[in-house]
């Protein structure tokens, strides 16, 4: 069978972590990464978050965004968080998790991954996995026996294809074969995925806008980094110089990076999913058709034909004009 590249080679091994309400999403990075990125009672950020480390023979990559539940309400931030979170993860994580605490499994789980799926598409679950943190003495077989009769947890494994994990925390942190096994069970899923990463239009647009936009921050660096280059030359020789050339370089292409996901981030739009497109262009052909009843049956015609190219297209002001033109019907009839 195949192997996952990250296990031979340079591929970074990238995890994108999804959380509710509570501290188990970055307890669990710090399980992940072996190392303590966050702090012990720290129960959400500000903005998605990736920290890099070496662990379990590979490179680790783990992106974190904000406890989702904070923005369940608000389409806005939860479009700035998914951005964001997809320029941190491009070109496309391995593995999706998504985690919360064994005595925080409700109806909004259920909402919360719903929303993921309405941006990211639904092929995303067959890279996700549901990560149940706790911190209990029962051993998992007691466990499973309670998570799974939670209507809510049985529907959100249904979606994922019944991946769930137990995650003892308490555990993880004096052993490292918790986290361990959890890794494990991560290269499963990848190998079932064909070895693949996650990725779909929106991440593919977002790194080839990154990487254009990387070259462009470069360009403008050039005389930074040649003044650094002429003034390690005058300090170092030999293998000391190659060092702190690969040092220094290594930081810029990091820096660059960070700046070019951050630029992108901002301009990144999320298009249509093909449900919505598909509204989308009925609304706009219905628009069309109406606006040109005025000519009769032709004029129909074509504006149908006009306004389902024009919904297809601005799918979210063809929506905007739907609705101002079926409130304004509903206001005719009354009259």
């Amino acid at each position: 069978m195949e192997e996952p590249p990250y296990l031979s080679g340079d591929a970074e091994f990238t995890v994108l972590l999804f959380g509710r309400s509570d501290r188990s999403q970055f307890s669990l990075a710090n399980s992940i990464l072996r190392t303590d990125v966050f702090d012990d009672e720290l129960c959400d950020i500000a903005e998605s978050q990736r920290h890099r480390n070496e662990a379990f023979e590979r490179k680790l990559a783990v992106v974190n965004t904000p406890n989702l539940s904070v923005y369940e309400a608000s389409q806005k931030e939860l479009k700035r968080v998914f951005k964001m979170s997809v320029c941190k993860s491009s070109p496309g994580p391995y593995v999706v998790l998504f985690a919360f605490h064994l005595n925080n499994i409700s109806p909004s789980a259920v909402r919360i991954l719903e929303l993921v799926t309405k941006y990211f598409g639904d092929s995303i679950l067959n890279h996700m996995m549901v990560v149940v943190c706790h911190e209990e003495d029962k051993e998992d077989s007691a466990l499973e026996k309670i998570v799974k009769h939670n209507r809510d947890f049985r529907e959100l494994i249904e979606k994922c294809g019944q991946r769930y994990h137990l995650f003892n925390e308490r555990k993880a942190r004096r052993d490292e074969k918790v986290s361990k096994q959890l890794l494990e069970k991560m290269d499963d899923m990848v190998r079932d995925n064909g070895c693949r990463f996650y990725s779909n239009h929106q991440y593919q647009e977002a790194e080839e806008r990154i990487q254009t936009e990387e070259h462009f921050i470069m360009k403008g660096r050039k005389k930074e980094m040649l003044t650094k280059r002429k003034e390690l030359e005058s300090r170092y020789t030999g293998e000391g110089l190659e060092k702190e050339l690969l040092l220094f370089e290594t930081r810029i292409r990091v820096e660059n990076r960070e700046k070019a996901e951050r630029k992108i981030s901002e301009v990144l739009g999320f298009t249509l999913t093909a449900v919505d497109y598909a509204a989308a262009v009925g609304k706009g052909a219905a628009l069309g058709a109406l606006c040109g009843a005025v000519m009769g049956f032709e004029g129909m015609a074509v504006g149908a034909a006009v306004g389902a190219v024009v919904g297809g297209v601005i799918g979210g002001a063809a929506s905007a004009a739907w609705g101002y033109v079926t409130n304004a019907a509903a206001q005719m009839n009354r009259r």
